[in-house]
């Protein structure tokens, strides 16, 4: 399953997303603009939580199965003050 998401965001405002998966599976988030987004995981039923990350690929095995959280969020900069991402995920 993939799913592409965009939208515009202002410095210091982020995008919260849910998506679910099971146990096991890998997930592999893509973002263009790393220079102005960075992105983060999160599952407290899960215990499970990545650092704020700008790489423009990163892939990771869910611990476990449940609802997870997906933050997009607009880095701190001077210009511009808003900008459009384009992320995709993908579960496998």
């Amino acid at each position: 399953t993939s799913r592409t998401l965009t939208a515009s965001l202002s410095n210091a405002q982020e995008m919260e997303y849910v998506f679910s998966a099971a146990k096991g599976q890998t997930v592999t988030i893509r973002i263009s603009n790393t220079s102005l987004f960075d992105y983060r995981v999160f599952s407290p039923d899960a215990d499970f939580e990545t650092e704020f990350d700008s790489s423009p690929i990163a892939t990771f095995e869910l611990p476990a199965s449940g609802d997870y959280l997906l933050f997009v969020r607009k880095k701190m900069v001077g210009r511009p003050r808003s900008a459009r991402f384009l992320l995709t995920l993908t579960i496998k």
